[in-house]
């Protein structure tokens, strides 16, 4: 998994590449661990995202609750179908915007 970032004060979009699975999601929860205090939104493009595990679903749906708790923005950006699905199925499919 690769992750590039591009910061604009406290905006941050994350362009995650590759997948998204036990062995990678604590490298992309530790960046939104140092991350997330910092922002009021937090945008994950998914475009490159050839895989999820649930693990990976975990770490997105944490930094969700994390974000919105606080009143903050978050949202997906180009989540393909079998993304969305395992959102769904993870029942916060319709909580969480999908650009």
């Amino acid at each position: 998994m690769d992750i590039n970032r591009i910061q604009s004060e406290d905006r941050l979009i994350l362009f995650i590449a590759g997948k998204l699975d036990s062995v990678t999601a604590p490298y992309l929860e530790a960046e939104l661990k140092k991350s997330l205090p910092k922002l009021s939104k937090l945008i994950l493009d998914l475009s490159a995202l050839s895989d999820v595990s649930v693990e990976g679903i975990n770490v997105i749906i944490n930094a969700h609750h994390q974000m919105s708790s606080q009143g903050k923005k978050f949202s997906l950006r180009h989540a393909d179908r079998y993304i969305i699905e395992k959102l769904e199925s993870a029942g916060v499919g319709g909580l969480i915007t999908i650009e």
